[in-house]
């Protein structure tokens, strides 16, 4: 999906959307296929390894592993994909936010089969979907005066073009009024309060079921006189579905 984005954006040939989702439908199987074959056998006496936590050797320390990750983009909402569209509204584009909401759903049954796996191991998951394609809705709310058009570009929305060397384009005054700069990218202030939800959370559970900020507030626990047990907070949350 982000190489017919960049397709999109650039003025390229793009695939099909039926032929992009026969491709990753080939691609989700072969993967699955591979891991198949790429997992250990059982071990013979039917005993797993212990997962119980060690401590490290003196003089070391030993963290558990926390990932953060974030969702695909409304690619619907965006100015790009009006203009691919022949949208000349602020209707989101139907085609591309369907397959954004199904990468969605596989995304989270993989963190939670990885959250069951991976003993120890805590996740940030911000729901970037759900933070654009609000801003782009109701940019007022969010201190923005435009959510569907470019503050740099030519054409629809906006969508094109901006910097291009020979061809003209607009340059709007204040770029912080605006949710896009471009086509395709946010501004500084829109990327900015990403952030901020990132690290601090938001309301309707937008990140889950850790923020970064909780990854980052580690919990020291003395095991020993000589070594340190170090874990992050738990959160009995799941992720937001």
């Amino acid at each position: 999906m982000w190489w017919n984005r960049n397709c999109a954006f650039h003025n390229r040939k793009e695939r099909d959307t039926s032929d992009l989702l026969l491709w990753a439908a080939d691609y989700l199987s072969e993967f699955q296929r591979t891991h198949q074959v790429l997992t250990p056998p059982a071990l013979s006496n039917g005993v797993p390894p212990s997962s119980t936590w060690c401590p490290p050797p003196p003089g070391k320390l030993k963290l558990n592993s926390d990932v953060a990750i974030e969702n695909v983009s409304p690619l619907g909402c965006m100015p790009m994909y009006k203009k691919r569209y022949n949208i000349s509204t602020d209707v989101f584009v139907g085609r591309p936010l369907v397959l954004t909401k199904l990468h969605y759903s596989q995304l989270i049954i993989a963190l939670e089969e990885l959250k069951s796996s991976l003993t120890g191991s805590l996740f940030s998951l911000f729901d970037y979907h759900k933070a654009l394609r609000d801003s782009v809705n109701d940019p007022a709310k969010y201190g923005f005066k435009v959510g569907g058009t470019s503050c740099c570009g030519a054409g629809s929305h906006r969508a094109g073009s901006c910097g291009h060397v020979t061809n003209d384009y607009e340059l709007c005054f204040n770029p912080n009024e605006y949710v896009f700069f471009d086509g395709g990218h946010h501004t500084d202030k829109a990327n900015g309060q990403f952030a901020d939800l990132m690290w601090n959370g938001g309301p309707n559970n937008v990140v889950s079921p850790h923020t970064i900020k909780d990854l980052s507030d580690l919990e020291i626990l003395p095991v020993t006189t000589t070594t340190t047990k170090i874990s992050s907070r738990k959160s009995g949350r799941g992720f937001n579905n």
